[in-house]
């Protein structure tokens, strides 16, 4: 089994034209501080401690065997809809042709999505 894995290595399988998808909710928070020019004998104005909710915004990221293909930050607060889903789909065939042509040419790319509901662990 091994050798035969080994073998199939040097020609071309499905592998390399597997490109899949995935999306991660990332919170940020962009409030800057402003900079305080102090005397060595002062101490620096306290800040109240930020927001306890975040915001949030949804990256969705395609990659294959050969590295990153496309990625998008979504607006804060939105998630993917069937019409958004297309159109992701459409850019990330259009970034893959440019990069592997041969491989959208030829035999066409095989898209995995895994779409397990998420989960909380306590």
């Amino acid at each position: 089994m091994c050798s035969a894995l080994l073998l199939c290595e040097n020609s071309d399988t499905s592998f390399d034209r597997i490109g899949t998808c995935d999306k991660k909710w990332i919170e940020y928070n962009s409030r800057q501080r402003s900079a305080q020019c102090l005397d060595r004998d002062k101490s620096p104005k306290h800040f109240p401690k930020p927001k306890l909710h975040q915001r949030k915004t949804m990256v969705t990221v395609w990659y294959s065997s050969t590295g990153l293909i496309h990625f998008n930050f979504l607006n804060s607060g939105k998630t993917i809809a069937a019409e958004k889903y297309y159109q992701e789909i459409y850019e990330m065939n259009s970034k893959l042709q440019h990069m592997r042509s041969v491989l959208v040419n030829r035999k066409g790319p095989i898209l995995l999505h895994n779409n397990v509901g998420h989960t909380s662990h306590k």
